[in-house]
Protein backbone atom coordinates (compact mmCIF):
# COMPACT_ATOMS: atom_id res chain seq x y z
CA UNK A 1 0.00 0.00 0.00
CA UNK A 2 1.04 3.41 0.89
CA UNK A 3 -0.13 6.48 1.88
CA UNK A 4 -1.05 9.68 -0.29
CA UNK A 5 -1.86 13.51 0.56
CA UNK A 6 -3.15 16.15 -1.06
CA UNK A 7 -4.09 19.65 0.43
CA UNK A 8 -5.80 22.53 -0.81
CA UNK A 9 -5.49 26.25 0.51
CA UNK A 10 -5.89 29.58 -1.19
CA UNK A 11 -2.15 29.87 -1.88
CA UNK A 12 -2.01 26.59 -4.32
CA UNK A 13 -2.04 22.76 -4.15
CA UNK A 14 0.59 20.29 -2.53
CA UNK A 15 0.64 16.69 -2.83
CA UNK A 16 2.60 14.36 -1.43
CA UNK A 17 3.35 10.31 -1.54
CA UNK A 18 5.97 8.18 -0.12
CA UNK A 19 8.33 6.11 -2.70
CA UNK A 20 8.03 2.42 -0.92
CA UNK A 21 7.31 -0.70 -3.08
CA UNK A 22 5.72 -3.24 -1.06
CA UNK A 23 4.44 -6.49 -1.80
CA UNK A 24 4.57 -9.30 1.49
CA UNK A 25 7.50 -7.55 2.11
CA UNK A 26 9.04 -4.43 1.43
CA UNK A 27 10.73 -4.47 -2.00
CA UNK A 28 12.07 -0.96 -2.91
CA UNK A 29 11.69 2.60 -1.81
CA UNK A 30 12.02 3.72 -5.23
CA UNK A 31 8.39 4.25 -6.47
CA UNK A 32 7.82 8.11 -8.04
CA UNK A 33 3.60 8.05 -6.98
CA UNK A 34 3.27 12.02 -7.72
CA UNK A 35 3.80 13.21 -10.84
CA UNK A 36 3.35 16.44 -12.10
CA UNK A 37 2.08 17.83 -15.79
CA UNK A 38 3.95 21.11 -16.50
CA UNK A 39 1.68 21.10 -19.78
CA UNK A 40 -1.57 20.72 -17.92
CA UNK A 41 -0.40 21.99 -14.61
CA UNK A 42 -1.43 19.17 -13.15
CA UNK A 43 -0.80 16.58 -10.25
CA UNK A 44 -1.14 13.42 -10.01
CA UNK A 45 -0.87 10.36 -7.12
CA UNK A 46 -1.30 6.84 -6.64
CA UNK A 47 -1.65 4.23 -4.07
CA UNK A 48 -1.37 0.62 -4.72
CA UNK A 49 0.45 -1.87 -7.15
CA UNK A 50 -1.29 -4.76 -8.74
CA UNK A 51 -0.61 -8.26 -9.97
CA UNK A 52 -1.95 -8.14 -13.64
CA UNK A 53 -1.56 -11.41 -15.50
CA UNK A 54 1.42 -14.76 -14.56
CA UNK A 55 4.30 -14.92 -16.64
CA UNK A 56 4.91 -17.86 -18.58
CA UNK A 57 7.61 -18.58 -15.99
CA UNK A 58 5.16 -18.62 -12.97
CA UNK A 59 6.12 -15.46 -11.64
CA UNK A 60 3.55 -13.06 -10.83
CA UNK A 61 3.60 -9.52 -13.09
CA UNK A 62 3.53 -6.14 -11.73
CA UNK A 63 2.83 -3.01 -12.87
CA UNK A 64 3.83 0.21 -10.95
CA UNK A 65 0.71 2.80 -11.05
CA UNK A 66 2.64 5.39 -11.22
CA UNK A 67 4.51 4.45 -14.82
CA UNK A 68 0.65 3.51 -15.78
CA UNK A 69 -0.77 6.71 -15.07
CA UNK A 70 2.11 8.79 -16.39
CA UNK A 71 1.48 7.36 -19.77
CA UNK A 72 -2.08 8.58 -20.01
CA UNK A 73 -1.10 11.83 -18.51
CA UNK A 74 1.36 12.12 -21.00
CA UNK A 75 -1.67 11.85 -24.22
CA UNK A 76 -3.90 13.54 -22.37
CA UNK A 77 -1.05 16.94 -22.64
CA UNK A 78 -2.21 16.31 -26.29
CA UNK A 79 -5.87 16.03 -25.83
CA UNK A 80 -7.21 18.23 -23.09
CA UNK A 81 -6.53 21.49 -21.77
CA UNK A 82 -5.57 21.76 -18.10
CA UNK A 83 -8.90 22.94 -16.51
CA UNK A 84 -10.81 20.24 -17.78
CA UNK A 85 -9.73 17.84 -15.22
CA UNK A 86 -13.68 16.60 -15.26
CA UNK A 87 -12.76 14.79 -17.89
CA UNK A 88 -9.27 13.54 -17.31
CA UNK A 89 -10.81 12.27 -14.22
CA UNK A 90 -13.83 10.10 -15.79
CA UNK A 91 -11.47 9.44 -18.75
CA UNK A 92 -8.51 8.07 -16.26
CA UNK A 93 -10.71 5.99 -14.15
CA UNK A 94 -12.16 4.92 -17.82
CA UNK A 95 -8.51 4.00 -19.25
CA UNK A 96 -7.23 1.70 -16.05
CA UNK A 97 -10.72 0.16 -16.19
CA UNK A 98 -9.62 -1.06 -19.67
CA UNK A 99 -6.09 -1.58 -18.95
CA UNK A 100 -6.64 -4.20 -15.87
CA UNK A 101 -9.90 -5.48 -17.05
CA UNK A 102 -10.56 -6.98 -13.50
CA UNK A 103 -12.74 -5.94 -11.01
CA UNK A 104 -10.71 -4.39 -7.60
CA UNK A 105 -11.56 -5.04 -3.95
CA UNK A 106 -12.48 -2.06 -2.14
CA UNK A 107 -9.17 0.59 -1.29
CA UNK A 108 -7.36 -1.65 -3.53
CA UNK A 109 -6.46 0.79 -6.28
CA UNK A 110 -6.93 5.18 -6.76
CA UNK A 111 -5.45 8.60 -7.59
CA UNK A 112 -5.75 11.79 -7.04
CA UNK A 113 -6.27 14.19 -9.76
CA UNK A 114 -5.65 17.51 -8.85
CA UNK A 115 -5.38 20.88 -11.04
CA UNK A 116 -7.32 24.16 -11.63
CA UNK A 117 -10.42 24.71 -13.67
CA UNK A 118 -12.56 27.83 -14.80
CA UNK A 119 -15.72 28.86 -12.43
CA UNK A 120 -18.12 31.81 -12.03
CA UNK A 121 -16.02 32.46 -9.70
CA UNK A 122 -12.13 32.46 -11.37
CA UNK A 123 -9.71 29.98 -11.81
CA UNK A 124 -9.87 27.63 -8.76
CA UNK A 125 -8.52 24.52 -7.57
CA UNK A 126 -10.50 20.97 -8.42
CA UNK A 127 -9.43 17.51 -7.11
CA UNK A 128 -11.06 13.98 -7.63
CA UNK A 129 -10.56 10.72 -6.21
CA UNK A 130 -10.62 7.78 -8.46
CA UNK A 131 -11.79 5.83 -6.15
CA UNK A 132 -12.74 1.81 -6.40
CA UNK A 133 -16.71 1.69 -6.30
CA UNK A 134 -17.74 -1.25 -4.22
CA UNK A 135 -20.74 -2.21 -6.00
CA UNK A 136 -18.99 -2.61 -9.16
CA UNK A 137 -15.43 -3.20 -8.35
CA UNK A 138 -14.62 -0.55 -10.80
CA UNK A 139 -12.94 2.86 -10.58
CA UNK A 140 -15.26 6.08 -11.29
CA UNK A 141 -13.97 9.45 -11.00
CA UNK A 142 -15.14 11.01 -7.54
CA UNK A 143 -15.40 14.83 -6.79
CA UNK A 144 -14.11 16.05 -3.99
CA UNK A 145 -13.55 19.81 -4.05
CA UNK A 146 -14.94 20.37 -7.95
CA UNK A 147 -17.33 23.65 -8.41
CA UNK A 148 -19.96 21.80 -10.67
CA UNK A 149 -20.96 18.95 -8.59
CA UNK A 150 -20.93 18.17 -5.01
CA UNK A 151 -17.75 20.75 -4.56
CA UNK A 152 -16.69 19.72 -0.94
CA UNK A 153 -18.45 16.74 0.90
CA UNK A 154 -18.46 18.27 4.48
CA UNK A 155 -19.09 22.40 3.48
CA UNK A 156 -21.81 22.91 6.01
CA UNK A 157 -19.17 22.42 8.92
CA UNK A 158 -17.41 25.44 7.66
CA UNK A 159 -20.80 27.66 6.32
CA UNK A 160 -19.22 28.36 2.89
CA UNK A 161 -21.82 28.09 -0.30
CA UNK A 162 -18.87 27.81 -2.57
CA UNK A 163 -15.25 27.07 -3.34
CA UNK A 164 -14.35 30.62 -3.40
CA UNK A 165 -15.51 31.52 -0.04
CA UNK A 166 -14.06 28.68 1.27
CA UNK A 167 -10.47 29.81 0.21
CA UNK A 168 -10.71 33.02 1.05
CA UNK A 169 -11.19 31.98 4.65
CA UNK A 170 -8.16 30.46 4.22
CA UNK A 171 -9.47 27.15 5.55
CA UNK A 172 -7.62 24.03 4.06
CA UNK A 173 -9.36 21.01 2.09
CA UNK A 174 -7.11 17.85 2.82
CA UNK A 175 -7.58 14.42 1.57
CA UNK A 176 -5.58 11.20 2.22
CA UNK A 177 -5.76 8.03 0.51
CA UNK A 178 -4.06 4.47 0.83
CA UNK A 179 -2.97 3.30 4.18
CA UNK A 180 -5.06 5.86 5.78
CA UNK A 181 -6.69 4.90 8.80
CA UNK A 182 -3.71 5.13 11.67
CA UNK A 183 -2.54 8.27 10.05
CA UNK A 184 -6.37 9.76 10.03
CA UNK A 185 -6.99 8.70 13.80
CA UNK A 186 -3.45 10.77 14.56
CA UNK A 187 -4.56 13.63 12.90
CA UNK A 188 -7.84 14.53 14.06
CA UNK A 189 -6.33 14.29 17.67
CA UNK A 190 -3.14 16.16 16.57
CA UNK A 191 -5.96 18.66 15.41
CA UNK A 192 -7.96 19.00 18.48
CA UNK A 193 -4.88 19.27 20.89
CA UNK A 194 -3.14 22.08 18.72
CA UNK A 195 -6.73 23.76 17.95
CA UNK A 196 -6.77 23.44 21.93
CA UNK A 197 -3.69 25.34 22.41
CA UNK A 198 -3.82 27.23 19.28
CA UNK A 199 -7.12 29.32 21.02
CA UNK A 200 -5.19 29.67 24.23
CA UNK A 201 -1.87 31.46 22.34
CA UNK A 202 0.63 28.64 23.74
CA UNK A 203 1.09 27.37 19.89
CA UNK A 204 -0.30 27.91 16.18
CA UNK A 205 0.08 24.58 14.19
CA UNK A 206 0.48 24.14 11.35
CA UNK A 207 1.72 27.88 10.48
CA UNK A 208 1.22 28.15 7.08
CA UNK A 209 2.13 30.97 5.18
CA UNK A 210 2.74 30.49 1.91
CA UNK A 211 2.55 27.63 -0.70
CA UNK A 212 6.32 26.37 0.58
CA UNK A 213 5.04 25.89 3.69
CA UNK A 214 2.22 24.06 2.69
CA UNK A 215 4.60 21.44 0.82
CA UNK A 216 6.48 21.04 3.92
CA UNK A 217 3.77 20.46 6.12
CA UNK A 218 2.26 17.73 3.42
CA UNK A 219 5.86 16.22 3.46
CA UNK A 220 5.83 15.88 7.18
CA UNK A 221 2.33 14.73 7.15
CA UNK A 222 3.53 11.31 5.20
CA UNK A 223 7.08 11.41 7.02
CA UNK A 224 5.50 11.18 10.02
CA UNK A 225 3.94 7.79 8.89
CA UNK A 226 6.75 6.42 7.62
CA UNK A 227 8.83 6.80 10.77
CA UNK A 228 6.14 5.36 13.33
CA UNK A 229 5.51 2.27 10.86
CA UNK A 230 9.59 1.69 10.76
CA UNK A 231 9.76 2.54 14.46
CA UNK A 232 6.65 -0.03 14.85
CA UNK A 233 6.28 -4.45 14.35
CA UNK A 234 4.11 -3.14 11.30
CA UNK A 235 5.44 -3.49 7.87
CA UNK A 236 6.74 -0.87 6.09
CA UNK A 237 3.86 -0.58 3.90
CA UNK A 238 4.64 3.04 3.95
CA UNK A 239 8.43 4.07 3.54
CA UNK A 240 11.10 5.37 1.78
CA UNK A 241 11.97 9.32 1.06
CA UNK A 242 8.77 11.34 0.67
CA UNK A 243 8.09 13.00 -2.86
CA UNK A 244 5.96 16.55 -2.68
CA UNK A 245 4.84 19.00 -5.49
CA UNK A 246 3.28 22.35 -5.06
CA UNK A 247 2.05 24.20 -7.51
CA UNK A 248 -0.82 27.02 -8.09
CA UNK A 249 -3.18 28.46 -11.09
CA UNK A 250 0.29 29.60 -12.58
CA UNK A 251 2.21 26.43 -12.53
CA UNK A 252 4.74 24.27 -10.56
CA UNK A 253 6.11 25.68 -7.64
CA UNK A 254 8.37 23.06 -5.74
CA UNK A 255 9.47 19.90 -6.32
CA UNK A 256 11.40 17.72 -3.31
CA UNK A 257 12.52 14.89 -1.47
CA UNK A 258 12.36 14.53 2.07
CA UNK A 259 14.13 11.79 3.71
CA UNK A 260 14.29 10.00 7.11
CA UNK A 261 15.33 7.44 8.46
CA UNK A 262 18.12 4.88 6.99
CA UNK A 263 17.13 4.22 3.40
CA UNK A 264 20.14 2.47 1.24
CA UNK A 265 18.68 2.45 -2.44
CA UNK A 266 19.50 5.03 -3.63
CA UNK A 267 17.08 8.41 -3.91
CA UNK A 268 14.95 8.07 -7.15
CA UNK A 269 14.68 11.35 -9.54
CA UNK A 270 11.50 13.72 -9.38
CA UNK A 271 9.55 13.04 -12.28
CA UNK A 272 7.65 15.42 -14.58
CA UNK A 273 6.08 14.79 -17.68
Amino acid sequence: MTLICTIITKDGIAMSADTAIYYDRPLANTAIKTIYSKKLNLGTSCYGIWTHDIEENGQKRFFEMNTVVGDFIAEFENKYKGDQISLMANELAERINKFFNRCFKKEEIGFHLAGYEASASGTLPAVFHIVVQESTGKLIAQPEFHENDKWFSHKEQCNCENKKEFLDKNIQFEIRNGDWEVFAGLKTKMKEYFDLHRASGRINFPYIRNLDDLGDYAAFSVQMMTEIYRQSDRGQTIGGPINTITFNDKGLNKQFFRISGDYPIEIPRPKSI
